[in-house]
């Protein structure tokens, strides 16, 4: 990625970058599956309208197409609060104990992503 890159650019580089990297990762043989993860409540209010929809709409598409599976934080029935984010972007010990026993839920509640995965957890072939 070249330094003089314009916003638009970047946001297209790493979308590239993104894509390819799900495709290489389905085509290798492995049961993909991508996870939204929590964002704070202020940092979305900085966001431009739309453009953290447009981020959620662009992997979902993107795993559809490859063939991989792409999970929602909603689909997870979990809300971070902003005490369970250490900033704006990332969880706390607290927040990632509670988005982790969200996710094992979902993945019991979802047999079909488990059958998948062989003993160590890879896909099974």
């Amino acid at each position: 990625m070249e330094p003089s890159m314009s916003a638009s650019e970047r946001r297209q580089y790493n979308r590239d970058c993104a894509r390819r990297a799900i495709e290489l990762a389905v085509q290798s043989g492995s049961e993909v599956i991508v996870v939204e993860l929590p964002v704070s409540q202020r940092a979305q209010a900085r966001y431009a309208k739309g453009s953290y929809e447009n981020f959620i709409d662009f992997y979902d598409e993107a795993c559809r197409n490859a063939g991989a599976r792409f999970i929602r934080a909603e689909d997870l029935g979990v809300k971070m609060q902003d005490n369970e984010m250490f900033d704006e972007n990332h969880m706390n010990w607290t927040g990632a104990e509670k988005f982790t026993r969200a996710f094992m839920t979902y993945l019991t509640q979802h047999s079909d992503l488990i059958a998948s995965l062989g003993a160590d957890g890879h896909a099974a072939r």
